[in-house]
């Protein structure tokens, strides 16, 4: 993530990747408030808002979805992506995360309290080749792919 790039980091979390690429400029959006809190530890600007409804500002050069669409159909993710199209600026990136082979009980009720507005994730793979072809249809085209293997430290 190029320090010249606006980034926004839609459904933020804890704010890990600002924290992880050591910059505090990347904006963060996310529906649970005490992520916003948290994340206000590696942010300078963290926003409470629902990542569906968010319009920045500024039109950023870089999306980032970070485990964020796990919980979505291929309708809602393709209704995510169309809303991302609409405000990046032209020739901007999407970077999409997503965990394959499952999340065990990432999303349940007793870590996030959401459960009202997603369904309780257990098992959902969404395969990398269907995200390709969903940011397509929305308009976006394909730069690059690549798949990694990640493994998560406790």
């Amino acid at each position: 993530l190029h320090s010249s790039k606006t980034v926004l980091d839609l459904g933020c979390g804890a704010g890990l990747l600002a924290r992880e690429a050591g910059r505090r400029d990347i904006v963060g959006v996310d529906m649970a408030p005490a992520m916003v809190r948290t994340a206000q530890q590696w942010m300078d600007i963290v926003l409470l808002d629902n990542i569906l409804e968010h319009y920045p500002t500024e039109r950023p050069d870089i999306v980032v979805l970070c485990n964020v669409l796990e919980p979505y159909s291929t309708d809602m993710r393709r209704l995510l992506f169309r809303h991302v199209f609409e405000f990046l600026k032209p020739g901007g990136r999407v970077i999409v995360v997503t965990a394959i082979g499952g999340l065990g009980n990432i999303g349940s009720k007793t870590e996030t309290g959401l459960d009202l507005v997603f369904p309780t994730v257990t098992d959902i793979v969404v395969e990398p080749n269907a995200i390709e072809e969903e940011l397509m249809l929305e308009g976006l085209d394909r730069f690059s792919a690549e798949l990694l293997e990640t493994r998560t430290v406790r």
